[in-house]
């Protein structure tokens, strides 16, 4: 699973229930229960992975296994924040730190990184940064830990302010997800690329890079961050004044949330969701006169083009800058080209 191969992943889980299943022996079930849980919550299938987690749960208790249930706790964070947000899932982590579990450092670090990314979901920048910052000797070695917490860490750092700061960590967690070689990595080290480029305020390139982190995710069969990807990409593609590609950012968003049933997430999605501006309705001339500066003609040209006089032409124009709140040819050529790319043909 932390290599990629989630379908290999698969069989592995299903050849080890056989082999559960095969003895009167009841002390793997729980672990067996807690790694199913963790891969369906890396394909999206929220709802089933929070029931295994409380099977896991139950399984531990019937064999007195504390450590077990906290595993099977520390994977159940993530789910239960896609769907019921960071306050249930910040509560929940706390209760299992405070009983010191689980000792397992795989099984920590997965309880470590979730509490991390449900405080910068609740707006609490200083205690993710505080859990990302924590000594290196007391997490996980290789790539799967040390790209989320470089990441994490320049997200919140960009929260911050520090731009420089952020961008040194988000370099850093991509050079190591190349290296690795990891669709899933190279996509959170994507992503927090992208967060960073919008907290500069520099919305085209953020919006190209959070495209290019729900491609890779997507690929590696991890939807929910792909649709997560694709909640930025809307954003930045709003800031930057490109609402028909905010629109449909926004949409391949919903759907996913939709589809993986993260109701918390789709929360978020309805109010940034309104910050899109609506679509700007423009006359059929108006239109066709748009068409043609698209395709550099002179207003001249495009008053012979439509059997008018050049100044009705330019009053035309002059209706459209206003309607897309834009002063040049090209600004308005860029706003027609979203406004058309998004609409269904």
């Amino acid at each position: 699973m932390q290599l990629g191969d989630v379908d290999a992943a698969a069989r592995e889980l299903d050849r080890a229930a056989e082999v559960v299943e095969s003895t009167s022996d009841s002390s793997a079930l729980p672990y067996l229960l807690v790694v199913r849980a963790a891969l369906q919550t890396r394909l999206g299938h929220l709802e089933p992975a929070i029931q295994l987690t409380e099977e896991a749960a139950a399984a531990a208790g019937r064999i007195g296994s504390v450590e077990m249930r906290a595993m099977a706790e520390a994977v159940s964070l993530r789910p239960l924040l896609w769907t019921a947000g960071p306050s249930a899932t910040i509560a929940a982590a706390d209760r299992l730190a405070a009983t010191g579990r689980p000792r397992s450092r795989m099984w920590w670090r997965v309880a470590q990184v979730s509490l991390a990314i449900a405080h910068l979901a609740a707006g609490k920048t200083g205690p993710c940064l505080e859990i990302v910052s924590g000594p290196a000797e007391s997490w996980p070695t290789g790539p799967p830990t040390a790209v989320p917490r470089d990441a994490l860490r320049a997200i919140a750092l960009a929260r911050l302010g520090d731009i420089g700061g952020a961008g040194r960590f988000a370099s850093r967690a991509a050079s190591l997800a190349d290296a690795a070689g990891l669709a899933y990595e190279i996509g959170w080290a994507t992503c927090a690329r992208a967060y960073v480029a919008a907290q500069a305020r520099r919305f085209d390139v953020a919006a190209m890079l959070a495209d290019q982190a729900a491609d890779r995710l997507a690929t590696a069969e991890a939807p929910i961050e792909a649709a997560l990807s694709r909640h930025l990409a809307g954003i930045a593609h709003t800031r930057d004044g490109q609402p028909g590609r905010a629109r449909d950012a926004l949409r391949r968003a919903r759907d996913g949330y939709q589809a993986y049933g993260a109701t918390w997430l789709l929360s978020v999605l309805d109010r940034h969701q309104a910050e899109a501006p609506p679509r700007v309705a423009l006359s059929a001339r108006e239109r066709e006169v748009a068409e043609l500066v698209r395709a550099g003609l002179s207003n001249q040209e495009i008053a012979s083009r439509l059997f008018l006089s050049r100044r009705t032409v330019e009053s035309h124009l002059s209706r459209v800058f206003a309607k897309l709140g834009v002063h040049s040819r090209t600004a308005m050529a860029g706003r027609i080209a979203a406004e058309f790319e998004a609409e269904p043909h």
